[in-house]
């Protein structure tokens, strides 16, 4: 059986445009708010904040596969716009060691080199990965998510990150309004290994800065 042969066997749930609507998001526009969606067709009433959905057309033409969350009016974030590639941990992981390996070519992502010791490693839907902004800090990763539908994938995220990066710390920020905005329960803290110091000096061109990566300004 083929990719496509595979996923048809799948019962996905289906989330249907209004006509004319589509345009968009065959222009690889990755938010779907809830006024551009006529209906949803699952086998149950409700879906979870993450589970993953197909974009249709008015007509049935496929369109993208995204993540749900009606908590939010985004009810949709599009991720794959290839009809054999639904979302998965596997596209996650590909999505982040891309985008790190990006940044490596350009930034020296180690504590023990000079250089450059402070970058964004993922730029949310630059790199493909709405609602997931990723920082790095002479060693440490500030993990910032912008949506409940991704966060429910965090597991997957991080043991990724800890694996591409291998940092000493991972410490999560977040924002009140944009947790109010998805629905997204999360507190800052440290998520794994050490506390970044306060405050952690970064370098860039020779020049250092001492950052606050726990309560500063992101």
């Amino acid at each position: 059986m083929t990719a496509l042969e595979i996923i048809m066997t799948v019962e996905y749930p289906t989330v249907c445009l209004k006509a004319r609507r589509a345009r968009p998001f065959f222009g690889r526009h990755p938010w779907v708010f809830s006024s551009a969606i006529d209906s949803v067709i699952a086998e149950t009433d409700s879906l979870d904040p993450g589970t993953c959905v197909k974009l249709v057309t008015d007509k049935g033409e496929f369109v993208a596969w995204g993540l749900w969350n009606d908590k939010s009016t985004i009810h949709v974030r599009l991720y794959s716009w290839d009809q054999e590639r639904p979302f998965d941990d596997y596209l996650i992981r590909q999505r982040i060691n891309t985008a790190v390996e990006q940044r490596r070519l350009r930034f020296e992502l180690s504590p023990a080199h000079g250089g450059r010791t402070g970058c964004r490693l993922i730029f949310s839907e630059g790199d493909e990965l709405s609602g997931l902004t990723v920082d790095y800090y002479a060693g440490f990763l500030l993990v910032q998510f912008t949506s409940l539908a991704l966060y429910q994938y965090r597991e997957t995220i991080l043991q990724t990150l800890q694996e591409a990066v291998q940092p000493l710390g991972i410490w999560l920020r977040t924002e009140k309004g944009v947790r109010d905005a998805e629905g997204l329960e999360a507190v800052d803290g440290l998520l794994s290994g050490e506390s970044p110091p306060r405050p952690l000096f970064i370098a860039e061109h020779g020049i250092q800065y001492g950052v606050d990566v726990q309560e500063g300004q992101k």
